[in-house]
């Protein structure tokens, strides 16, 4: 478990870095209905099991990056402030540290992402993520393959660094199996804690006054 305490103490070094920050004026910060595009990298550790073990007998480290960008938000007139994002992320590392001791790397295509309103510094999410793995093992070890789809879902929360750069807090469900590409398919089921930083992009301009165009003209009409 010396990785995850690693990953839980980066955590806390990097929001003690951070803090300063709180002192700045939290208007205005890519997080709400400006948002368009998320760049960022994370790391992970991933705990759990497969078929005969015990919870924590599996341990999994992994690195990544994301890209993610804004499909759909609330009418501005709505005051709602949520929005869907469509995500995709590129994982050039995995390490399987326990039971075996295998590398890999992987993508996950399909994401979808829900980003709850703000609130201050803070913005809860809920996302999902579906990809595959390839590693230089068999994974789980014995007859299985050395290609396996992933999941993921589950919360988490971004807080603002800067007016376009944030840091991440998840826990997510993390699922790796092979649909039967082996001749058994025993699957890993983890609970995945993800710390992730972020480099935000909002609407030109141009953009966020003609989505607020419609808000206008239905305030002149009354």
């Amino acid at each position: 478990m010396q990785t995850l305490r690693a990953v839980f103490l980066g955590c806390i070094m990097l929001c003690a870095l951070v803090a300063p920050a709180g002192a700045q004026s939290t208007a205005n910060y890519a997080l709400g209905n400006e948002q368009l595009w998320d760049f960022g990298c994370w790391g992970a550790e991933a705990v759990g099991k497969t078929a005969g073990q015990a919870f924590g007998g599996t341990q999994i480290s992994m690195a990544g990056f994301h890209v993610g960008r804004v499909i759909h938000r609330a009418a501005a007139d709505s005051g709602l402030r949520r929005s869907w994002e469509y995500t995709l992320e590129l994982q050039p590392l995995l390490v399987v540290t326990r039971i075996q001791r295998t590398y890999g790397g992987g993508f996950a295509p399909v994401g979808v992402k829900w980003n709850f309103a703000p609130r201050g510094r803070y913005r809860p999410y809920l996302e999902f993520n579906g990809g595959a793995m390839f590693t230089q093992r068999n994974v789980p070890a014995g007859d299985t393959s050395t290609f396996n789809f992933t999941a993921a879902f589950g919360p988490g929360v971004i807080m603002a660094v800067t007016r376009t750069q944030a840091l991440s807090f998840a826990v997510r469900f993390w699922h790796l199996s092979n649909g039967y590409i082996g001749d058994t398919n025993p699957a890993f089921n983890t609970v995945e804690f993800v710390v992730g930083y972020h480099w935000l992009t909002r609407r030109s301009p141009g953009r966020q006054q003609l989505s607020a165009a419609p808000a206008m003209t239905q305030a002149e009409q009354q």
